[in-house]
């Protein structure tokens, strides 16, 4: 394939360490990504050209960022790739608590972002760094995108993910990396990113859109009083299995609804996901599509809020409990004067 490219600019948030992201002028479906050239190591290098060998096979074009030319410079030496632009207007991490999103839309990319780790999956691809500014969200349909699909983790780690986010990291990934004294993700020994850690950070995505954007393991103490101060949620809450609702933990934040807002399909899943992912098995992203749809036809309006859904089986809207406590929490700073969840279920 040959092409003539001339270059646009660079578009809205499309510059980053590595280099920066192109508009194709007369090609409004492509982008090209100019890496810094200091960046562009043999072993980069040696992974775009693999994934030229290994389109996939079951994914629409617009939904990843993969490569589908390389282009070199003057001298000969690569310069960036060509790639579908994708169709996204927000980033995952500023959907988690976006006031403008019905909850239901919320459930509705929940879902979408299973599918497409599902289509990932199946064509062997492991997403490894898979986390919220990796994800990008077109509001009007909630259809999920993935960027930066050169920092995967491909061919049994032959072309290692380098990097993952604090907060997406799952604690077997933690630990190994401790167990070998390494804090190296691209050189540590296998197994280090693995279908299994995708799912764990999956399910983390889908706690926090389904959960006012609160993390899983914001949880602190029962015993403590509930603290002014929002607990971190980076890796070492992961490492010390701080899951808000683990037995004897509490979530730290005001804003976090109690569990059973939840059906008990997803709560069980979360709790296989979380409390005893490293033991057995995480649920796969069908069987969490699977759970999402079910909740999602559960869902009623609120009477005051028409944003707000939430499971029929519940006595009163949840969010607006959430809001409230929000509201107070942020008022006095102080937690004395929160006022208890008075959400039941029916």
């Amino acid at each position: 394939m040959s092409m003539t490219i001339k270059l646009g600019s660079v578009l809205s948030n499309g510059t980053g360490g590595e280099g920066a992201v192109y508009e194709i002028l007369g090609r409004p479906d492509l982008v090209y990504k100019r890496y810094k050239q200091f960046k562009l190591t043999p072993t980069l290098e040696s992974k775009l050209v693999y994934m030229m060998t290994v389109p996939p096979k079951t994914i629409m074009g617009e939904c990843i960022s993969w490569p589908t030319l390389l282009v070199k410079n003057t001298s000969g030496k690569l310069d960036g790739f060509v790639m579908p632009r994708l169709k996204f207007n927000i980033k995952l991490n500023d959907v988690y608590e976006n006031k403008r999103y019905s909850y239901d839309s919320l459930v509705i990319v929940a879902g979408n972002l299973c599918t497409l780790v599902h289509q990932l999956h199946k064509n062997s691809i492991i997403i490894g760094d898979f986390n919220h500014g990796n994800v990008g969200v077109y509001e009007i349909n909630s259809i999920v995108s993935m960027m930066d699909c050169d920092s995967f983790h491909l061919d049994g780690g032959q072309y290692p993910c380098c990097v993952c986010m604090d907060g997406y990291v799952a604690p077997e990934l933690l630990k190994h990396l401790k167990k070998v004294n390494t804090a190296r993700y691209d050189t540590a020994p296998p197994p280090t990113f693995t279908q299994q850690t995708d799912l764990f950070s999956l399910a983390t995505h889908i706690f926090r859109l389904l959960m006012k954007g609160v993390s899983p393991y914001n949880g602190i103490n029962t015993a403590v009083r509930v603290s002014s101060d929002v607990v971190s949620a980076g890796n070492e809450p992961i490492e010390k299995g701080m899951y808000v609702f683990r037995q004897g933990l509490t979530p730290a934040h005001p804003a976090c609804p109690p569990k059973h807002i939840l059906t008990d399909e997803l709560i069980n899943l979360f709790e296989q996901a979380f409390l005893f992912g490293e033991q057995s098995y995480r649920p796969g992203a069908l069987v969490w599509h699977k759970a999402l749809l079910n909740y999602q036809s559960s869902l009623t309006t609120c009477s005051r809020n028409q944003i707000h859904k939430y499971y029929s089986k519940l006595s009163c809207c949840p969010w607006c409990e959430a809001e409230q406590r929000e509201s107070t929490f942020n008022n006095t700073r102080s937690a004395k004067n929160l006022p208890h969840y008075k959400v039941k279920r029916k």
